[in-house]
């Protein structure tokens, strides 16, 4: 598929890579930000479809992938750690809130 050819010709062109899928809940995605403004069943199917693609990458994939979840993550810096550790760099959890935490989205 599009996607898979994508994500490897990065991988063999621009990497070795890692590659950070970010996942939300479609329903909280329909009523954020722009989206709010589009179909809601467009809204389902997109978001729907990219998390079939994540899954499938990182299961083929599994040593070039790390899925985070929205919900998981909105309200816990600390959620970030492990993902650090996949990319094999260090989590300073003080710099990673005064960096990155600033600004909540809806």
């Amino acid at each position: 598929d599009e996607f898979e050819r994508y994500l490897n010709f990065i991988n063999t062109y621009m990497g070795p890579a890692k590659f950070i899928f970010n996942r939300r809940n479609w329903q909280d995605v329909a009523r954020s930000g722009w989206w709010r403004n589009c179909d809601e069943a467009m809204v389902k199917d997109l978001v729907l479809g990219a998390d079939a693609q994540y899954a499938g990458y990182s299961e083929k994939y599994p040593e070039r992938c790390y899925t985070v979840q929205y919900e998981d993550y909105k309200d816990n810096p600390e959620y970030w750690r492990d993902m650090f550790v996949f990319l094999n760099e260090p989590f300073d959890q003080i710099a990673f809130q005064l960096r990155f935490i600033q600004v909540k989205p809806p």
